[in-house]
């Protein structure tokens, strides 16, 4: 990880957001998600299936609304920044 400035520099210009906008929303969507299926368990699996075989049919806001996730509430945000804290606080204990 110590180049990864130079194999990846595009996605360390700081004007350059847009770019980045995708693989943050995401990654926060993915700790989202974690969170739910911790939460659920194996009854989360079936809805998650259904959520990816929607493919493009609608769009990204539509189909997480169909899951429950509403991408203009900040708790959307939170709830996958509050898991991405937990991850980072593991890390922590370990190093």
């Amino acid at each position: 990880m110590e180049y990864e400035w130079a194999r990846f520099g595009h996605t360390f210009i700081p004007n350059r957001r847009y770019y980045n906008f995708s693989y943050s929303f995401a990654q926060l969507l993915v700790f989202a998600l974690y969170e739910v299926y911790k939460q659920e368990g194996p009854v989360f699996v079936d809805r998650f299936k259904d959520f990816l075989a929607g493919g493009n049919t609608k769009s990204v806001r539509e189909h997480l609304l169909d899951f429950g996730f509403d991408i203009a509430d900040p708790k959307f945000w939170e709830l996958g920044a509050k898991q991405a804290n937990r991850f980072l606080e593991e890390f922590k204990k370990l190093i």
